[in-house]
């Protein structure tokens, strides 16, 4: 046969095919790989296609690839068959056999209590290349029966309901697959994705339905959600593709009730979501049938809106066909158990030829996050360290943050319309991002009532860093007049725009308000709960002072503003998004990008110190390697306070009105006028909005009626906001009001 030459390659890159010629007619090549952590399976028959070379550790993988060619010919055509027993089945290969043809079938996914079908096992078939007397595994998957067990072979048990058992969904259907050698996950040639449970039934005067569990396959389909929440409810779960376990479904409802599936993993499918008996109405209708198994991506889960309060149904498990030649694969062809069938020429004469070996070197290429301390947002001036780390763990999209309620009460949190702009309000709650992680925030859900049709034009959502006075502080991300969102009643879920919102370790506050005139719509309030507070207790401001409260900047909600009745302490909302933690530091040459702002552009860590709102871009290679990956961040840069325009004095008669005006610039600009009746040298005092004076927060302060009294007074602005000024620059100068009798 011919000389194979090997390669050196990165992660995540794609190998070369690899094609076996030889001169003899009919010339079986078999080949066995003795590392398959760079992606290529164990064992396998003829080419080898190419495929995205895989390295999950920090060092180089080296495989070695030895490749046998057999000539073999005569025998007889023989088929056996392998039908569902719920357990292993052994099978040695005779004498003179060199390869199988196998056939597949995955379990279908088994029933609810409601008898609505799991959904269809999968297909695989290819050539397994033996040798004589070697020992092959058999597991036919077990499925398409009424129960909430999961299958034989790794089929997701369906959610339970303790309460009511005829709302339970289906278990996920079992894998079938043929294992060389051992019976070990890893020992599989072939795999026959097993298909999703079916979901559960809401049950009048009993309950919501549960989960249906996910297939088993190569890796798992996620289980189904219990009810899913208001619709359209929390995404469905996901099939298991050739790399990972489908995502398990979520559930958007926070009152308590419903749990999400669980994910499925190598093997097996995800349990699904449980419930809780409850008093229920009539059904609008059953659940939906179980995700389909097979193909190299198992079939999604399904939920039905229009059937409210039933439980999502399982996703499929994945098939597999990588230890095998000539592979294919189907999707959802098979109803009841799994089976496999063989069929080989038995008894004929088989010649080995010379086994030759080449290797596959897949270099290291983690890929990066960049943490940045103290954080991602600082004063204009202000350094932060940024350092670039290998990506550690990481979880698929779920909820990060949860507060469930249930709610007794509620603060506004609205723009109204101009004729009651006094009234607008904001109300914002903390979350936590642990140590060490980094948070991609991509929706948020909160949980609120209507006084009237509660129809929004828009809604705002803002992110801000934790002040030191534990209330929020400078503004991280403003999305305003978002018009895409899915609103149920007074509950919002709303998807942030592009790729949502990075947040490294710390505490953060979230705000939402409607866009919403009182006069058309009526008022929305954010529901809140407990008298213990989560982390800190909510915050509320009212600028314009419409609803007469201490708060017309950030107070505590219950204590400090006495709103939303003064006694609950938190907002419910919920966090969606996924988590990403740091590994090792990462080592190699480094390029960052722009080179503004920065302490090097080579090195890692650098310091950070950009004047504005700067994205950072940093190119990684690995040495040795020669391996290229990227990471971003962005650095969001608060201005400090600054007097731009300043006030001028004044000369006037008694009884007239006078306005001094300034302008500045800086991020969450306050103005504070203060005034000193013995001239520029103070001391100074600061003005309330009482007669003679209004606009004393800001940038013009009015004086009406002008009085003797007045004559010499001397005013001046102060400028404050989300960062410390630098000097004065902050505050205006003295202006003198001269008063003619």
């Amino acid at each position: 046969m011919n000389a194979i030459p090997n390669q050196v390659l990165c992660r995540g890159a794609s190998t070369a095919p690899v094609n076996f010629t030889t001169t003899v007619p009919g010339t079986v090549f078999s080949w066995a790989n003795d590392n398959t952590l760079i992606g290529l399976a164990a064992t396998g028959q003829g080419n080898i296609p190419s495929f995205i070379a895989q390295n999950p550790t920090g060092v180089p993988q080296v495989a070695t690839i030895t490749v046998t060619p057999t000539y073999g010919s005569g025998g007889i055509q023989v088929t056996q068959n392998f039908s569902y027993t719920g357990a292993v089945q052994t099978f040695v290969v005779p004498a003179g056999v060199t390869s199988i043809n196998v056939k597949a079938w995955g379990a279908q996914g088994n029933r609810n209590a409601g008898s609505v079908a799991g959904g269809l096992g999968g297909y695989a078939e290819g050539t397994l290349a033996v040798t004589p007397g070697q020992t092959l595994y058999i597991n036919a998957g077990g499925g398409g029966t009424t129960t909430i067990s999961g299958g034989f072979n790794g089929g997701g048990a369906g959610g339970t309901n303790a309460g009511c058992a005829q709302a339970q969904g289906g278990g996920g259907g079992g894998a079938t697959d043929v294992r060389v050698g051992a019976n070990t996950l890893g020992a599989r040639a072939i795999v026959a994705g097993g298909g999703g449970g079916a979901g559960g039934n809401r049950t009048a005067g009993c309950g919501r339905g549960s989960g249906g569990g996910g297939g088993a396959g190569y890796y798992g389909g996620g289980g189904g959600a219990g009810w899913p929440g208001v619709p359209p409810g929390g995404p469905v779960p996901t099939g298991g593709t050739q790399a990972a376990g489908g995502a398990g479904g979520v559930t958007t409802w926070t009152a308590g009730g419903p749990t999400n599936g669980l994910p499925g993993v190598l093997g097996v499918g995800g349990a699904g979501g449980n419930e809780v008996a409850s008093g229920q109405g009539t059904p609008t209708g059953p659940g939906e049938p179980g995700g389909i198994g097979g193909g190299l991506t198992g079939g999604s889960g399904l939920y039905n809106p229009a059937n409210n309060w039933n439980g999502q149904s399982g996703a499929g498990g994945s098939s597999y066909i990588g230890g095998v030649s000539a592979g294919v694969t189907n999707a959802g062809v098979n109803t009841g158990n799994g089976r496999v069938e063989f069929s080989f020429a038995a008894g004929g004469l088989a010649c080995a030829g010379t086994p030759r070996t080449f290797t596959i070197t897949v270099n290291p290429n983690q890929d990066l996050i960049i943490v940045a301390d103290p954080g991602t947002t600082i004063c204009n001036g202000d350094p932060t360290l940024l350092t670039v780390y290998n990506v550690g763990a990481s979880s698929a999209p779920g909820n990060l943050h949860i507060q469930p309620g249930p709610g007794t009460n509620g603060s506004p949190s609205q723009v109204f319309e101009p004729a009651n702009a006094a009234f607008s309000s904001q109300a914002a709650d903390d979350f936590t991002v642990p140590g060490g992680a980094t948070w991609t925030v991509t929706r948020l859900d909160v949980v609120g009532t209507n006084t009237g049709s509660g129809v929004p034009t828009s809604v705002n959502v803002f992110f801000y860093a934790n002040s030191g006075s534990n209330l929020p502080g400078a503004a991280i991300a403003s999305y305003t007049n978002l018009a895409s969102f899915v609103r149920t009643g007074g509950n919002y879920a709303v998807t942030l725009p592009g790729a949502g919102i990075n947040l490294s370790a710390g505490t953060y506050w979230v705000s939402f308000q409607v866009n919403m005139s009182f006069a058309t719509s009526g008022q929305w309030f954010w529901s809140n709960y407990g008298a213990t507070n989560i982390g800190n207790q909510y915050a509320w401001q009212n600028p314009g002072g419409g609803f007469a409260t201490p708060c017309t900047n950030w107070g505590y909600g219950a204590t400090g503003c006495a709103v939303g009745g003064g006694v609950n302490r938190n907002n419910i909302f919920t966090i969606f998004g996924s988590s990403v933690t740091p590994g090792t530091i990462a080592t190699g040459t480094f390029l960052w990008s722009p080179a503004a702002g920065l302490s090097s552009t080579t090195s890692n860590p650098v310091a950070a110190s950009p004047m504005n709102t700067t994205t950072y871009t940093v190119v990684r290679t690995t040495v040795p390697g020669g391996c290229v990956a990227s990471a971003q961040v962005t650095v969001t840069v608060n201005q400090r306070p600054t007097v731009t325009t300043q006030p001028a004095s004044s000369t006037n008669c008694v009884g007239n009105t006078v306005t001094f005006t300034v302008a500045g610039t800086g991020t969450g600009l306050a103005y504070q006028w203060q005034v000193s009746p013995t001239g520029c040298g103070g001391p100074w005092t600061n003005l309330t909005n009482t007669a003679p004076y209004s606009g004393v927060n800001t940038g013009t302060l009015t004086v009406t009626p002008v009085t003797q009294l007045l004559n010499g007074y001397a005013y001046r602005a102060v400028l404050t906001g989300a960062c410390a000024p630098i000097g004065t620059a902050n505050i205006s100068n003295c202006v003198i009001l001269t008063v003619n009798p």
